[in-house]
C-alpha cells in the first residue's frame, strides 16, 4: 500500500497543483534552514491543508523559532560591534524614564 506522500502527490497531479505543492511535499526529513523555505512550504500546504493540521503548526513554530534565532543573532552582533554599542547605549538610556 503506498504512503500517505505517495496518495497525495497523485491527488495534486490529477488536479494539476503539484507545483504548487511540491516545496512542501519533496522536503522530507530535512528540516528548511531558511525563512524563505520555510514559507514556500507553508505556501504549499496550505493548498492541501487548513492551518490546525499538525505539520502546519510544526512548520509555523518551526518558521517563529528561527525567525527568533535570527533576531537574536542579529542583536547580538550588534551589541558586540564597538562601533554599534555606544548608539545602542544611548538608546536604551533615551528610553528610560528617570522622572
Amino acid at each position: 500500500m503506498p504512503g500517505p506522500r505517495v496518495y497525495i502527490l497523485a491527488c495534486l497531479m490529477a488536479l494539476g497543483l503539484l507545483a504548487a505543492a511540491a516545496p512542501a511535499l519533496a522536503a522530507g526529513p530535512n528540516e528548511p534552514n531558511s525563512v524563505e523555505d520555510i514559507q514556500k512550504q507553508l505556501d504549499g500546504l496550505s493548498i492541501i491543508y487548513r492551518g490546525d493540521h499538525p505539520e502546519v503548526i510544526r512548520l509555523k513554530e518551526h518558521l517563529r523559532k528561527l525567525k527568533a534565532n535570527q533576531a537574536k543573532k542579529k542583536a547580538l552582533e550588534r551589541a558586540q560591534d564597538p562601533k554599534q554599542a555606544p548608539a545602542i547605549g544611548e538608546e536604551f538610556r533615551s528610553s528610560q524614564s528617570f522622572e
